[in-house]
C-alpha cells in the first residue's frame, strides 16, 4: 500500500505525485532511436520510490506514480526528456484522505 503522506525521522514528508507525458508532434522515428539511446543509462534520481511507471498502449505517452519528500528531485527527469515528451505532474492523494477531506469542506459549508 502507497501511503501518500509518511513523515521522516529526517523530518520531511512524503508526498505522492502523478505524472504524465505525451508525445511531441513532429517526433518521429529519430526521436524514437534517441529515446531508446538515452532509456539505457537513464536513473531516476536517488530520493524518490517509483511506485509506477506505465506506458499508453497507442506509444503516445505514459503515466507514473512516484513518491518522494523532495519535489525537486522531480525535476532531474523530464528535462532529460523535454525534446521529446510533454509533462505533467500533479500531487495527489490516496483515495480516503481525498474523501475525508472532502467530507469536512461540505461540513464546513453548513
Amino acid at each position: 500500500m502507497v501511503v501518500a503522506f509518511a513523515i521522516h525521522p529526517t523530518g520531511g514528508i512524503d508526498m505522492l505525485f502523478h505524472f504524465t507525458w505525451t508525445r511531441r508532434d513532429g517526433v518521429g522515428e529519430d526521436g524514437d532511436e534517441r529515446i531508446l539511446k538515452i532509456l539505457e543509462s537513464f536513473a531516476p534520481a536517488e530520493g524518490q520510490t517509483i511506485h509506477m511507471w506505465v506506458e499508453r498502449a497507442d506509444g503516445n505517452g505514459g503515466y507514473g506514480l512516484i513518491e518522494t519528500d523532495d519535489p525537486a528531485v522531480l525535476a532531474s527527469g523530464p528535462p532529460v526528456f523535454a525534446p521529446f515528451f510533454d509533462f505533467d505532474i500533479q500531487v495527489v492523494l490516496q483515495h480516503d484522505e481525498a474523501i475525508a477531506i472532502l467530507k469536512e469542506a461540505v461540513a464546513a459549508r453548513g
